[in-house]
């Protein structure tokens, strides 16, 4: 079921032009902040570091000056001492008009004495702050490399999931969905109960898809402090033919529901009408939060 949620977002406002800075020739000469990407470094514990960080979000002492998509050379109109702070920016939902920086990622903070009509490069380098929780397991995430696989599949499925070596994004495994014409749904959760912060905290699912000929829907089943239980399907991932990283924003879901006790993450799909066959590859599932 579909809800409209209420809650502001966690997330910084959108913006659907990426370069704010603009610059009056009558203004003077700016100076230049170029930057190619920011790597992002994961520590142990953490899962991949395979984190791709599209933008750069710009301030001037303390001011915004605008989103960048990288790599990227950034006119400022500065003289003297200043401070520069590089945020990284993602796109949630895999929506490129839904570009926002990214609350758990480390900021690069420069302050330096700048000339005006000079280029200034830097290589910034991301972390997830100290504060950041990835409750998925001892490892925080499911890379499919240990073990078993951290879904159940519920009975109303008739395909299944598993670990696979036939399509990988990284590692040796990655999960496969696979469905055929009377293995043509399937449903899962899940196997773990994740208690989850409200009132607009950061909540947001990263994951590696690669879904070449059917749709994923992710979603949460909510177990309600009464113990009702309720369905939620959240985002509809359409079919793409290589693999994608998506980040998934659940803050207003999971903070729109104050008498939620817990949550488990669910993964749908159905096979398509006309084809004998479809698989679904993920890796590195984190779900992440502060």
């Amino acid at each position: 079921m579909r809800q409209r949620y209420l809650y502001f977002t966690f997330f910084l406002s959108t913006i659907f032009l990426l370069g704010c800075e603009v610059i009056n020739p009558d203004e003077g000469i700016p100076v230049i902040i170029k930057i190619d990407k920011i790597r992002f470094d994961s520590n142990p514990f953490q899962g991949t570091d395979s984190v791709p960080i599209q933008d750069v979000w710009v301030y001037l002492d303390g001011e915004i000056r605008g989103a960048y998509e990288l790599p990227a050379s950034i006119p400022l109109l500065m003289d003297g001492s200043h401070k520069i702070e590089l945020m990284p920016g993602i796109i949630l939902n895999g929506i490129a008009g839904t570009r926002s920086i990214s609350p758990f990622f480390t900021t690069t903070v420069v302050t330096a004495d700048f000339s005006p009509g000079q280029t200034y490069s830097y290589a910034p380098t991301s972390f997830y702050k100290s504060e950041v929780k990835l409750p998925w397991n001892n490892r925080g995430e499911e890379d499919f490399e240990i073990g078993g696989v951290s879904f159940d599949t519920l009975p109303q499925s008739s395909a299944g999931m598993s670990r696979s070596q036939e399509e990988v994004f990284e590692g040796n495994f990655s999960g496969c969905i696979s469905m055929n014409s009377t293995e043509n749904y399937f449903v899962a959760q899940s196997n773990t109960e994740f208690v989850l912060p409200k009132n607009g905290s950061g909540v947001v699912l990263e994951m590696h898809i690669k879904n070449p000929n059917a749709a994923l829907v992710v979603g949460m089943y909510i177990t309600l402090n009464d113990g009702t239980v309720i369905s939620v399907d959240h985002l509809t991932i359409n079919s793409g033919a290589e693999w994608r990283k998506l980040y998934i924003n659940f803050t207003e879901m999971v903070s729109y529901y104050t008498n939620a006790k817990n949550y488990r993450l669910t993964l749908k799909s159905g096979l398509p009408s006309g084809q004998v066959s479809a698989k679904i590859y993920i890796d590195n599932i984190k779900l992440v939060h502060f």
